[in-house]
């Protein structure tokens, strides 16, 4: 009998692409395993559904939610920031009823892949308690694994905490991007918390750096406040014409596409984690707006400079003008690591590898 795994995170299938990303390095790692997934998401749609056939997505309802995790054998939380709360509560809220319905059903909890988003989350009571309801968590970057460490009560809760790396790693090592083109640009830009002051400086700045090609590259395709479709809008029509608004994702097409078709560039500015990976993989010379911890540690990470939202036209543009690209056996590395906390998950589960 496969061993039924439920994914607890409900955030697949939103239109944000590094969920994709995530979810496909995963599953590329199961191929020989007896395993039977679902996940209860209110975003179902008839792409998810065909580019992830694996698993059995169901409504999120509470009844489906209940039913799902007792008729489970593990739950499951894979990839994502789980440990936020700057902006919303809407994650901890979530998981808080998720770690209450497991307890209920006395099924495991276990993290994969994951990181956090802002230090405060780490002193929420509420946090601490799904942390201490975990069987074993495996964290995507030295940050979170510091931010849990230092949370550990106990020898026992500290065992628990393994270093991992994002899931992504592990589609990306599989699939090509094409060559970064020379005078291109990607600008791939989120702010959680709406509007960015340095919008219009910093963009029209960009014209300094002599390029043949601008693209807007959306990750995220809602037009959430402060996302790349919101933050488009918000520039004049002239500086509009400009750019060349893509959208990174396909829906219809396998990741694989998705990624050989990736508008590789020379340089990329971002504030998005995902994007930051894809510029890594494709050998982009990138910068970062750290917005929040998870690209503060992914930039550290790869040696791309870390930029405040605040910063000046010219620090961008420095940045930009120094930006290197990422040595591939560090990329390989980030894959190697990836793959191992699959595998002591799936083996933590009763499962053979």
């Amino acid at each position: 009998m496969p061993i039924k795994v439920h994914i607890g995170h409900h955030f697949y299938g939103s239109g944000n692409l590094g969920d994709d990303f995530m979810l496909a390095g995963f599953l590329s790692e199961l191929n020989t395993c007896s395993i039977q997934l679902s996940c209860c998401t209110p975003y179902i749609s008839d792409a998810l559904v065909t580019r992830f056939p694996q698993v059995q997505w169901l409504p999120y309802t509470p009844e489906v939610r209940q039913t799902a995790i007792k008729s489970c054998d593990v739950w499951l939380g894979l990839g994502g920031s789980p440990f936020q709360n700057s902006v919303s509560q809407w994650f901890i809220e979530h998981l808080a009823l998720e770690a209450k319905l497991c307890a209920e059903a006395k099924k495991d909890m276990y993290y994969l892949g994951i990181g956090g988003q802002d230090s405060l989350a780490y002193q929420d009571p509420v946090i601490q308690g799904i942390f201490t309801r975990a069987k074993a968590i495996w964290v995507r970057d030295e940050y979170t694994y510091k931010a849990l460490s230092d949370i550990s009560l106990t020898q026992s809760e500290a065992s628990k905490i393994h270093l991992g790396s994002d899931l992504a790693h592990l589609l990306f090592e599989k699939t090509t991007f094409s060559k970064c083109h020379p005078k291109r640009i990607n600008v791939t830009l989120n702010f959680d918390t709406g509007s960015w002051d340095n919008l219009d400086s910093v963009i029209q700045s960009l014209a300094q750096l002599n390029l043949n090609e601008h693209n807007w590259l959306i990750q995220e395709v809602r037009s959430l406040p402060g996302s790349e479709n919101w933050l488009f809008d918000k520039l004049s029509t002239s500086e509009k014409s400009n750019w060349t608004l893509k959208i990174s994702d396909s829906p219809q097409k396998p990741l694989s596409h998705v990624i050989s078709n990736w508008p590789s560039a020379e340089l990329t500015l971002t504030s998005r984690f995902h994007a930051t990976l894809t510029a890594a993989w494709s050998g982009s010379k990138a910068v970062t707006f750290a917005i929040n911890d998870k690209l503060r540690s992914v930039s550290e990470e790869f040696g791309f400079k870390a930029l405040n939202p605040s910063s000046s036209p010219d620090q961008v543009i420095q940045a930009l003008n120094q930006a290197k690209s990422v040595n591939p056996a560090l990329l390989k590395a980030k894959a190697l690591l990836a793959k191992h906390s699959v595998t002591e998950f799936l083996t933590s589960i009763g499962l053979n590898v």
